[in-house]
């Protein structure tokens, strides 16, 4: 990853807790999520 200040995104990567179904409608609709903060990278 190049230095920079990014903003910092949350993934639902739980597969295990759903079945192959719910996951691959989380997979879908469930993009990465802006937790509005931000990670610099130096």
């Amino acid at each position: 990853i190049p230095p920079g200040t990014y903003p910092l995104y949350s993934k639902c990567e739980h597969k295990r807790d759903v079945g192959e179904y719910e996951w691959a409608v989380i997979k879908t609709f469930w993009k990465d999520v802006d937790t509005g903060q931000i990670i610099t990278v130096v």
